[in-house]
């Protein structure tokens, strides 16, 4: 009956609902560009990490109106960077599998929601502070940058948006460090999920100094 609902237990659900997070990912231009090119440093990484994005992506799509706990956002600027590149590549090449790489990516990030002008790689902390202004303490922020100048490009950004960023704000990582963080500190199963797909496929990958093989 009604008079048997304890209030104090319905409110204390209410609470737990608004203190989940949705973790948000911007991956920088270069991670994309470690997606597209020749193998390095980086490379099985950065292959898990838009398999993640995918995974993502498709639960998003399931859950329609329900929100996934993660996001992973492109920016306009990078959109079009990257459309370029396989525009190129085609016309000097004659080949689609840098286009068929970019659709890839493309189909596994959320499109940008509003339009920039910003170089690519300033326009991710741009996205970046508009997300965390709309969305407060229900998010945290994290960019993705594989690209050793990236501090350049912050310190650049915080001149001209005449701000001072924190890690309040968002963090940046690269995906080496990320993928340590999420498999090998935390063991995130959807993380662990991708890794071992990926080793059944190539047998053996490497994250930072450390390789992995399927026995």
């Amino acid at each position: 009956m009604v008079d048997d609902v304890d209030v104090n237990q319905i409110e204390q659900i209410i609470s737990n609902v608004h203190k989940k997070k949705t973790t948000i990912y911007i991956p920088c231009l270069k991670t994309y560009n470690d997606f597209l090119g020749e193998k390095n440093e980086f490379y099985d990484s950065v292959e898990i990490f838009f398999e993640y994005a995918a995974l993502h992506k498709s639960k998003g799509i399931e859950l329609k109106m329900r929100m996934d706990p993660v996001r992973i956002f492109r920016t306009s600027p990078i959109s079009d960077a990257l459309l370029e590149i396989a525009r190129k590549d085609y016309e000097k090449n004659k080949s689609i599998g840098i286009s068929n790489a970019v659709a890839l990516v493309f189909g596994a990030t959320d499109p940008h929601i509003f339009e920039s002008v910003m170089h690519p790689q300033l326009s991710i902390f741009e996205k970046a502070i508009i997300l965390k202004e709309e969305c407060k303490d229900s998010a945290n922020i994290v960019i993705i940058s594989n690209d050793p100048n990236i501090d350049k490009f912050k310190r650049q950004a915080e001149e001209e948006g005449d701000k001072t960023f924190t890690d309040d704000d968002f963090i940046i990582i690269n995906t080496n460090k990320w993928l340590e963080e999420m498999f090998v500190k935390k063991e995130d199963p959807e993380v662990t999920n991708v890794v071992l797909n990926i080793l059944r496929k190539k047998k053996e990958i490497k994250i930072g100094s450390v390789t992995y093989k399927m026995e």
